[in-house]
C-alpha cells in the first residue's frame, strides 16, 4: 500500500514593511542636520504601517520582513532603476556613497523578501504578499478620500478578487471606514 503525500499548503502569507520607520543610522546623520521635520514627516516614513505590519503578522500566523531605516535614505519599495529611489537627501550623494545605500539597506531587504518568496513557491504554495503603508489624508493639496487603501494588480484576477473580498469582509465589521480598491 502506497502512502498519499501529505498536501501542501496551497498559500502562503508575507507581510512586509518598507517605510516601518525613520532611523538613520549614525554614518548617515550627518546628511540630515536640520531636517528633523522631514524625517517625522510622511516622507520620512508610513507613521502607523510598522504597527499594522506586526498585527497583521501575528494574525495570519506569517513573517514579517520590515524595515525602520528611513526611505529617506533609500527607499525599498522602489525599483532599481527608479528615479525616487534616492531622496532629495542623498540623490545628489556620489555614486560610492549611494552605492553603499544600496548595498546595506536595500539590497538586503530585497534579497530577504525574495528568497522568502522563492522558498514559499518551491513548496507549492501560492504566495500573498501584503505590503503594509500608511498614507497621509492631504499630498500635494489633495484631500485623499479613504481610510484604506488595498493595491493590486488589476490584470491579475486572485489579486482582485482578494481584495474585493477583504474590502466587503472590512464593511461588514467596520462599515465606518471608507476602503478602497487601488487608491490612493
Amino acid at each position: 500500500m502506497v502512502k498519499a503525500a501529505r498536501p501542501v499548503p496551497v498559500e502562503a502569507i508575507l507581510v512586509t514593511c518598507e517605510h516601518g520607520g525613520n532611523r538613520v543610522p549614525a554614518s548617515w546623520r550627518h546628511l540630515f542636520q536640520g531636517r528633523r521635520a522631514l524625517l517625522e514627516s510622511h516622507r520620512g516614513y508610513d507613521a502607523g504601517a510598522l504597527t499594522m505590519a506586526r498585527a497583521l503578522a501575528a494574525a495570519f500566523g506569517a513573517p514579517l520582513v520590515a524595515s525602520t531605516v528611513s526611505r529617506l535614505l533609500v527607499d525599498l519599495n522602489r525599483s532599481a532603476g527608479h528615479p525616487r529611489r534616492f531622496s532629495v537627501v542623498t540623490r545628489g550623494l556620489p555614486a560610492p556613497m549611494r552605492s553603499r545605500l544600496v548595498e546595506r539597506y536595500y539590497r538586503p531587504y530585497r534579497v530577504e523578501v525574495e528568497r522568502r518568496v522563492r522558498r514559499s513557491v518551491a513548496q507549492g504554495r501560492r504566495v500573498i504578499h501584503i505590503s503594509s503603508h500608511s498614507f497621509t489624508p492631504r499630498l500635494d493639496g489633495k484631500t485623499r478620500r479613504a481610510d484604506v487603501g488595498l493595491l493590486y494588480h488589476p490584470r491579475r484576477p486572485g489579486e482582485a478578487e482578494l481584495c474585493a473580498r477583504w474590502q466587503s469582509a472590512l464593511a461588514q465589521r467596520a462599515p465606518e471606514l471608507r476602503v478602497r480598491r487601488n487608491y490612493p
